[in-house]
């Protein structure tokens, strides 16, 4: 594996998806910090699948969709981390 060429996938997957991710977060009750550290969650994870295999492009089903749902979970995943804390 090329290091240069996943150093660069990475970030074109984080310039094209950050955004969206943030948005995300930011609507849904979280704060510019929460979406700058959710962002990083989301884009590891999808690498870790990406590097385990369990990426699979399949018909109706985009990256911005497989992101989504990563995002989405996760974040209620700390929703619910803080209500137990409260």
């Amino acid at each position: 594996e090329d290091r240069r060429e996943v150093n660069a996938a990475i970030r074109s997957l984080y310039d094209h998806h950050v955004g969206i991710i943030r948005r995300y977060v930011r609507s849904h009750g979280g704060s510019t910090a929460d979406s700058d550290d959710l962002v990083q969650v989301v884009v590891l994870d999808f690498i870790k699948v990406v590097r385990s295999g369990g990426f699979q492009v399949k018909e109706g089903r985009t990256l911005d969709v497989y992101l989504h749902v990563i995002c989405k979970n996760r974040w209620l995943n700390v929703l619910r981390q803080r209500s137990q804390v409260t």
